[in-house]
């Protein structure tokens, strides 16, 4: 298996609304999965117009990342 992409954010602190372009970068009009802790404004809308399927799910911070997390990813992704 081909390794994942990286998406490469600006140096930190930043305006979370940067990672909006990197993600685009990234994804390239291929179907994409986006877990975060800060779903932004520009994000939803960009996930909404996107012709590509994107799923964007939302971590809890103080939980992190879930086996339901995954478990919603990959029947996601298996039903692409």
């Amino acid at each position: 298996m081909d390794p994942l992409p990286v998406v490469e954010f600006p140096a930190v602190p930043f305006d979370p609304e940067l990672k909006v372009p990197a993600v685009d970068l990234v994804t390239a009009g291929r179907p994409a999965a986006w877990i975060d802790d800060d779903h932004t404004p520009r994000g939803l809308r960009w996930a909404a117009a996107r012709p590509a399927p994107t799923l964007l799910v939302s971590i809890d911070p103080a939980v992190g990342w879930t086996r339901s997390d995954v478990d919603r990813v990959l029947d996601w992704a298996a039903r692409l």
